[in-house]
């Protein structure tokens, strides 16, 4: 075969972890074999092992679906794990194995469904800001919101989306973001991120998560302040004054939010036209359905207007950015461990009333 691969281009694999969720396995690798670019593409897949009897079925099939027709893609390599390893372990063997040939790659969820120039969009954006240091990742999700932009542009380059819905990485600025974030990075900054007003460049939705995790003292019990986590990285960018590219149309639907996954619950979805985080039929949103893709930025994008609109999306009510605001001060004012200290006078007090209670 021909390899028709633009040598000035480096072509980034993408590593897509799976389980038992077949129909939306299925949905997701097919519409990366319709992308344009797919014939550049490597694709590494890490299918985990059953962990109960209720994943049989479904992995069965996944297994039975890999042994089809593949040859739309560069090459595409299987993991079979013989044990279960959890989520986080099998992403990371696929880093691992990609690593080994590659210096970027996508990573996706199995529940994802991309545009026909996702992966086109995704490797002309590594490309062009491979350079730029302020660049940490490049999101293929974008919300169903009217962003105030120029509509001859692309991209935007921005502090507030984190998306992992689809987001591509450089190997060499990801090490050195998880070597700041593994450590409790943020949490250890919270108090100079408040005091140097970088809050302000949060959406609401992460200013409550940076303070809720906060509150334990460092980040979570899930910890997901030290992870790449879509949690992390809405926050991470206002902190050290890095971005993320997002196109302005997204690249990626989410069939996630039918209560199969590790972290999206279930849905109620809003017919009537109110729409917002809790009630948005994320599996219904329009992506972009175009075969090519121009990189064209709006370097004059509003951040401020547009993180506007992204919180009247994903509402926190006034009320509770009130009560958030005022812990946050409280944590910022006790240092790294005020959040700790404030839990554990909670539960002094809990411990006190129950005991009154019992006498």
């Amino acid at each position: 075969m021909t390899d028709k691969r633009d040598t000035s281009i480096k072509y980034a694999p993408i590593i897509i972890p799976t389980l038992c969720r077949y129909e939306h396995f299925r949905r997701c690798v097919e519409s990366l074999k319709n992308n344009t670019w797919a014939e550049f593409t490597d694709v590494y897949i890490g299918l985990d092992y059953p962990a109960k009897e209720s994943h049989r079925v479904g992995y069965e099939r996944i297994k039975e679906y890999l042994q089809g027709d593949f040859s739309a893609f560069r090459s595409f390599n299987v993991i079979e794990q013989k044990v279960n390893i959890g989520s986080f372990a099998n992403s990371r063997s696929l880093v691992d194995a990609c690593s080994m040939n590659h210096d970027r790659y996508i990573y996706a969820e199995d529940d994802l469904e991309f545009s026909p120039d996702f992966l086109q969009y995704m490797d002309m954006a590594l490309q062009y800001y491979e350079d730029d240091e302020s660049v940490v990742a490049v999101c293929g999700y974008s919300y169903p919101i009217n962003w105030i932009a120029n509509s001859a542009c692309t991209v935007v380059k921005q502090n507030f989306n984190g998306s992992a819905w689809g987001r591509g990485y450089w190997i060499n600025k990801r090490n050195l973001l998880l070597k700041y974030l593994r450590p409790n990075g943020l949490s250890k900054d919270f108090s100079i991120a408040y005091r140097t007003h970088r809050f302000d460049k949060m959406m609401d939705y992460a200013v409550k998560h940076y303070v809720e995790f906060c509150e334990t003292g460092w980040s979570g019990e899930k910890g997901f302040l030290n992870g790449s986590t879509d949690i992390a990285m809405r926050i991470y960018p206002a902190v050290k004054d890095k971005y993320l590219i997002m196109p302005l149309i997204s690249k990626v639907r989410n069939h996630g939010y039918d209560g199969s996954g590790l972290y999206c619950q279930q849905i109620e979805c809003n017919e009537d036209g109110d729409f917002c985080v809790d009630n948005y039929s994320f599996s219904k949103q329009p992506i972009d359905e175009s075969k090519t893709f121009q990189l064209i930025e709006d370097t004059a994008f509003d951040m401020k207007a547009n993180r506007d609109l992204l919180n009247a999306f994903d509402r926190v009510s006034p009320e509770e950015m009130k009560d958030i605001w005022k812990r946050a001060k409280r944590i910022a004012l006790l240092g790294r461990y005020g959040g700790l200290l404030f839990t554990c006078k909670k539960v002094v007090k809990k411990a006190a009333k129950l005991i009154g209670i019992i006498r």
